[in-house]
């Protein structure tokens, strides 16, 4: 939750359920202006949570704290890159970075630097997905059309990507956000941003068994 206009003050909500009428507020007090809040992902197998924090000095905080948000610790600091997103790991935290150095990096649980990857990642590469044993990511080119989720090992070395619908034969137009359960679908939303008449039809929201587009599935907005 990082507000919108005016005096805001970003915090983290936990909610348990859709029917949750009292949601557990985690971290609070945070000044965007200061400490913007970059995103949350949860490393289940270790009850951690993970969210980046900008500092203030051209630096990005990746903090680590237990699921209620207690026991708050630094695990990684970079200086004057964005840390676009993050995702546990088996054995590595790997940080996608943007926008400056456009690439992918894996870190030990303590933080220590382990190895650096990103083979055709774009600046505005949006989104990472850890799913045993590859590592996803939702390639969003704004300025160009190299719009692709990319498959990368555990090591960051490339495989193969998928850059289009396989029904339509049509060219993503945004990959934004990729979300990837064990033993079940990919769901991606594919979408550009911007307000009026010309961007409200270009959204997307797609499903799909593997990055060969596998048991593809369109959803439309009255489908959800």
């Amino acid at each position: 939750n990082n507000g919108g206009g005016g005096e805001r003050s970003g915090s983290i909500i936990r909610i348990d359920s859709i029917l949750d009428s009292t949601p557990d507020t985690l971290v609070t007090g945070l000044n965007p202006t200061e400490r913007e809040l970059g995103f949350v992902t949860i490393d289940r197998t270790n009850h951690k949570m993970y969210y980046c924090l900008f500092n203030g000095a051209s630096e990005w905080d990746l903090l680590r704290s237990d699921y209620d948000g207690n026991n708050p610790e630094v695990v990684i600091t970079v200086t004057g890159s964005e840390i676009r997103d993050a995702q546990t790991g088996t054995d590595y935290i790997f940080i996608l970075w943007n926008p400056e150095v456009n690439t992918i990096g894996s870190y030990t649980y303590t933080g220590d630097w382990v190895n650096s990857g990103g083979v055709n990642l774009n600046d505005s590469a949006f989104d990472l997905f850890y799913r045993d044993p590859y590592l996803y990511v939702a390639n969003w080119d704004d300025i160009g059309s190299n719009n692709t989720v990319l498959q990368y090992d555990s090591d960051l070395n490339y495989i193969t990507d998928l850059a289009q619908d396989p029904q339509e034969s049509a060219q993503f137009i945004g990959p934004h956000r990729l979300l990837a359960t064990i033993r079940r679908k990919f769901y991606l939303i594919d979408e550009i941003e911007g307000d009026g008449a010309f961007f409200n039809d270009l959204e997307n929201l797609f499903a799909f068994d593997d990055i060969d587009g596998t048991n593809w599935q369109s959803f439309q907005p009255t489908d959800i």
